[in-house]
């Protein structure tokens, strides 16, 4: 009886004695190899309180959906927040460049950034807006309209951006204290520099871009609009719904 015991044991490790020892789902320190059941793993894991990350992004899109972010300021939470965002591919940053030649990110500043999503679906969807509401009506105010176009602008540079290319949004501030000029986008097509600004109607003033044209001896910047194809002075309209024309 006993031989028989002893070789069903050996057929059959969870009968053996010194089982636990290769069960590592019943060995006592299985606890130290599993991060899911390690004391010290929400130290490392994104769910912890200390990087909710989506949670964070939420308030800050509903916060300051038009604000910039400073990199050197005390913004905690939300800072972690955002670089582990910008790491895990759900947003993309847009950072200032000085725009004096290229590449683009040679002369970028850090300090001055803003964020755009991955997605302008998801956007609405974190705002709370519902995009049949955009199509049945044309009477509808939408506060975070002008956000929701550069988001939109932004995701189809990234798109007509070569996949062997990082993927880097630029844009442009005037670095003159107590000045508010500045252009959404800045990109590089060939050998050329490009400001592009963008309006979420058909209305809206360029003196931003036309600045941006005289300091660069730029010839022409490209808006985007609702309105259709044009041309007037040094400026090229583009919809928003063809911006991608621009790298053809």
């Amino acid at each position: 009886m006993k031989d028989c015991v002893s070789r069903i044991r050996h057929f059959m490790p969870f009968l053996a004695p010194n089982f636990r020892r290769f069960n590592p789902f019943l060995a006592p320190n299985f606890r130290r190899f599993n991060p899911f059941l390690a004391p010290n793993f929400r130290k490392t894991s994104i769910f912890a309180p200390d990087y909710q990350c989506i949670t964070n992004y939420e308030k800050y899109l509903k916060r300051h959906i038009d604000n910039k972010v400073d990199c050197d300021g005390n913004s905690g939470q939300i800072k972690t927040a955002l670089e582990t965002l910008i790491l895990a591919g759900l947003v993309y940053p847009v950072t200032h460049t000085s725009a004096n030649g290229i590449p683009l990110g040679a002369e970028i500043n850090e300090k001055y950034r803003r964020m755009i999503f991955l997605d302008t679906g998801l956007l609405q969807s974190i705002l709370g807006l519902n995009i049949a509401d955009f199509i049945a009506t044309t009477d509808m105010q939408v506060i975070n309209r002008g956000a929701i176009a550069e988001t939109f602008v932004g995701n189809e540079i990234i798109k007509s951006s070569p996949c062997y290319e990082p993927r880097s949004l630029y844009c442009w501030h005037r670095e003159k204290s107590g000045s508010n000029a500045e252009v959404d986008y800045v990109v590089q097509l060939g050998d050329k520099i490009r400001p592009i600004e963008v309006k979420s109607g058909i209305k809206g003033s360029m003196q931003s871009m036309r600045i941006f044209l005289q300091q660069k001896g730029i010839d022409y910047g490209i808006r985007t609009s609702l309105e259709n194809f044009s041309c007037y002075e040094d400026i090229r309209v583009y919809p928003l719904y063809a911006i991608k024309n621009i790298f053809k």
